[in-house]
């Protein structure tokens, strides 16, 4: 005989799956983190024509962008590493959109812990843009269309984060022609939308 739920369960199982809590500030920080860095790698593609070879050459002068980066937070603390890489980007703009409407001030603070995660990323990978050859005006141009890509994937998170993440990782299989894995699982809590799934 099969069991029923009473009405009263099966409402609040459903509502189970759709947690209102939040993930944790180090959770939220590295799905912005990744998120916003595939948008800026998608943009290069879409918006600049780079192919895998550029794109390759991007990765190498990112990794020695990083390395300097780190090691200007080592020797001289964050701060200077941070003004540091807000010269080498000056000029350049990139405001990552609200995900959500702004209602209350919890709402603009998580907006500003999302900008943020995000200032480092698109600051590093611009920087990293400059050492293989671009201007500042094709680096605005991508910049601008990585907001674009951020903007795409806001409306597939409206799905769930994880639908979000995976339509992502498909546009970058195609780009690079190689499988791809998330390096953020989304899975304990929803960050960018109301459900994982």
């Amino acid at each position: 005989m099969k069991a029923v739920l009473p009405g009263y369960y099966r409402k609040n199982a459903a509502r189970g799956v759709v947690h209102k809590a939040q993930a944790s500030p180090a959770d939220r920080r590295d799905a912005v983190v990744q998120v916003v860095y595939w948008c800026l790698v998608i943009a290069m593609h879409e918006t600049l024509g780079m192919g895998k070879e550029r794109l390759e050459k991007f990765g190498a002068a990112m990794s020695g962008v990083v390395d300097e980066y780190e090691t200007k937070c080592a020797v001289l603390g964050v701060a200077r590493a941070d003004a540091w890489l807000e010269e080498k980007t000056a000029g350049l703009v990139f405001v990552l959109p609200a995900d959500r409407p702004i209602k209350k001030d919890k709402d603009r603070m998580e907006l500003a812990r999302k900008r943020q995660a995000a200032a480092p990323v698109w600051r590093l990978c611009a920087v990293a843009m400059g050492k293989i050859g671009y201007g500042d005006a094709r680096r605005q141009r991508w910049l601008d269309g990585a907001k674009k890509e951020y903007l795409w994937f806001l409306e597939w998170a409206k799905e769930g984060d994880g639908y979000g993440f995976e339509r992502l990782r498909a546009a970058l299989e195609q780009i690079l022609h190689e499988e791809m894995e998330l390096t953020e699982e989304p899975g304990k809590l929803p960050v960018f939308s109301d459900r994982i799934w």
